[in-house]
């Protein structure tokens, strides 16, 4: 088991801040639960986003707490979209669509686009910080300066 714990932290410690690594990436076996459980209690090192998603948070992320953990519209992540109607933002950015299902990447694209911190904040409160961090990671650059600041701003 030490052996174990001692290749996690050296995998660890080679990975990159700002981007997403699963068990593959890592060089485990998603199935051993010693590895599983091995990987949870470095939640100073490695962050868990979604089952079997990870990221090496940035050093000053590290001292940020997460704001906003848990999604308040879990079902809706389960099913991939939202109703128009259940979403406030400071600006209609779906007006063309007000009566019809969102699909969450969309909503969450859409509003970093955008760049408003407000509807930022509105995105975590219903979807969670690690759905927020995993469309961003996935769908932009954070060496661009607009969303380097956003991830600043949410702690990445």
């Amino acid at each position: 088991m030490l052996n174990k714990q001692h290749s996690i932290d050296s995998v660890i410690e080679k990975l990159h801040s700002h981007k997403i690594y699963s068990y593959k990436d890592l060089g485990f076996d998603s199935s051993d639960a010693s590895i599983r459980s091995a990987i949870s209690r470095r939640k100073n090192k490695i962050r868990m986003l979604s089952r079997g998603k990870f990221i090496i948070p940035s050093s000053n992320a590290r001292e940020k707490s997460k704001l906003f953990g848990k999604p308040h519209e879990p079902q809706a992540i389960k099913r991939g979209s939202i109703s128009a109607k259940r979403l406030i933002l400071s600006k209609n950015i779906f007006y063309s669509n007000k009566n019809g299902q969102i699909p969450i990447n969309n909503i969450i694209v859409s509003v970093i686009k955008d760049g408003s911190i407000n509807d930022i904040d509105a995105i975590r409160y219903k979807f969670g910080d690690n759905k927020v961090i995993e469309v961003l990671l996935e769908e932009f650059d954070v060496n661009q300066p607009k969303i380097n600041r956003i991830c600043n701003v949410i702690g990445l």
